[in-house]
């Protein structure tokens, strides 16, 4: 069963032809940019038209349905019906996804703060402050690369054109729905609390937010500060979850060797099974593989990568789903993060323009709209970005499409969605 059938949780198909592998050429090759052309099959999600494939791509039989345009105004065919009425590809949707997200990758990229002999938050924050700020500028410059940044739409949109092909030859055909209640998206909330001044904010922000019928998640690290059981049950009284945001705010934790990371974790096993921790967040969303493989032995789910990030090193999991990795559910970041707007030189109304611009487009590919901020200075604690956040929750609030969520439910729910969808076919929906 193709895994792009088990994310639509549709059955396979016999009549969708997709690329064989090429004798010789083994992995993927480079990504080429295309810009999307017609397509007769159904709308596909808006701007940017701008989407990666990796080469090899080959040239389908048949009347063009969807079409695309290299940089140098060369045409090319992505889908075509042939005579006997069947669609051939010119991507194989499983390979092409993979070989997306292995180039988006930040995964065990180690940025310059993790190579410090010292940790780096002995550096004064307005130096840290000044670094972050420059950073954004200079790789938000090149917004063409891949993966772009705020939005990268390619894994989704070749998602959407299998699924426009199968409903082509299969009218009727529909996907389960991806939330409950058929939901048009998932909405989630979270913070970042690097600080004790951080988590003395926090009730305050947890109470906004209760104020208007909505909860988030509190990522509290274990050993840098006192976890204060007055601030604590506050965000828990306000429907709150807790996960942790690593034993340090140094990011190294992700660099350590896996003995050394294991030990790290278990040192704070009793706060997080105090605090029912089910979840995970790195510092500055920082992982490797040995990160990983230690997270599944100790937690439902992380959410330590970003669809798109620019910070601190460009890349992201490229795709504003959720996915597996072995029992590890992994809920991407898919907002931008505060610290990169503001580091961006954004005044606050244009980071809430761009918080709910980027939401806005998570929910017209049914995705989900997670927002991270810092309730610390030179985040989202100063004043004006406190508006800013206030006029967010005002409007994550009103949206009656929206499934608010907490991350444990919103992973457990993607793992049993998962797992239906590995049973068979019998989630697909055939309409009468």
């Amino acid at each position: 069963m193709l895994q792009v059938d088990r994310f639509w949780a549709i059955g396979p198909s016999a009549r969708i032809h997709l690329p064989t592998a090429i004798a010789g050429t083994g992995a993927p090759g480079r990504l080429v940019p295309l810009r999307l052309g017609r397509c007769s099959l159904g709308d596909l999600p808006p701007e940017p038209s701008i989407i990666h494939l990796p080469e090899p791509l080959t040239a389908p039989r048949g009347a063009p349905l969807v079409t695309a345009t290299h940089r140098d105004g060369s045409a090319v065919v992505l889908a075509a019906r042939r005579g006997d009425g069947d669609v051939e590809l010119a991507f194989h949707p499983d390979r092409a996804v993979r070989a997306l997200a292995a180039e988006a990758s930040p995964v065990g990229r180690r940025p310059a703060a993790a190579r410090l002999p010292f940790n780096y938050r002995r550096v004064p924050r307005v130096v840290r402050t000044a670094l972050r700020d420059l950073m954004a500028r200079r790789r938000a410059d090149a917004l063409e690369d891949f993966p772009a940044w705020p939005v990268e739409p390619s894994v989704e949109i070749l998602r959407r054109i299998y699924l426009l092909a199968r409903r082509a030859l299969e009218p009727g055909l529909e996907p389960a729905p991806f939330w409950p209640e058929r939901r048009r998206f998932a909405l989630v909330l979270t913070h970042d609390v690097d600080s004790a001044e951080g988590l003395a904010l926090a009730p305050e922000l947890a109470r906004e937010e209760q104020e208007r019928g909505l909860s988030s998640c509190w990522f509290l690290v274990g050993r840098d500060y006192e976890l204060a059981e007055e601030a604590i049950g506050s965000l828990r009284d306000a429907g709150g979850e807790l996960a942790l945001h690593d034993v340090h705010h140094d990011n190294r934790g992700a660099f350590l060797a896996p003995a050394a990371i294991a030990r790290r974790l278990d040192s704070v096993r009793q706060e997080v099974e105090r605090f029912g921790m089910r979840g995970f967040r790195s510092p500055s969303m920082l992982v490797s593989e040995p990160l990983y493989d230690a997270l599944e032995e100790r937690f439902a789910w992380d959410s330590s990568v970003a669809d798109s990030a620019l910070l601190p090193v460009r890349g992201g999991g490229g795709t504003v789903f959720p996915s597996e990795r072995g029992r590890l559910t992994v809920l991407p970041l898919t907002l931008p993060a505060d610290g990169q707007l503001v580091g961006r030189g954004m005044p606050p109304e244009r980071v809430l323009a761009a918080w709910i611009a980027k939401a806005e487009w998570v929910r017209s590919v049914g995705g989900t709209a997670m927002i991270l901020t810092h309730p610390e200075r030179g985040f989202t604690a100063d004043a004006g970005m406190r508006a800013a956040h206030r006029s967010f929750l005002d409007w994550a609030a009103g949206q009656a499409d929206a499934w608010r969520v907490l991350p444990t439910q919103l992973a457990d729910h993607w793992r049993a969605r998962a797992a239906g969808a590995a049973a068979g076919p019998s989630l697909a929906q055939h309409s009468s």
